[in-house]
């Protein structure tokens, strides 16, 4: 099972997940300062999602960072 030769498939998707680990990475200091605003605005943004409120938006400026 071990001995077959890998996918081109395969072997894209595993070069696909290094790129993104690298990326991740070389930006785990930024990464790291956006998770306590996160973690702030998360349980909030969860109460205004389920109640329907427009002020949930405010969690998509701190998504668009992260991205």
């Amino acid at each position: 099972m071990f001995d077959q030769p890998v996918s081109d498939h395969l072997k894209r998707k595993l070069q696909r997940d290094q790129i993104l680990l690298s990326a991740i990475q070389a930006n785990l200091q930024r990464l790291e300062s956006l998770l306590a605003p996160f973690r702030a605005m998360y349980e909030d943004g969860l109460y205004r999602f389920y109640h329907h409120s427009f002020k949930v938006y405010q969690l998509q400026s701190y998504t668009s960072k992260a991205v």
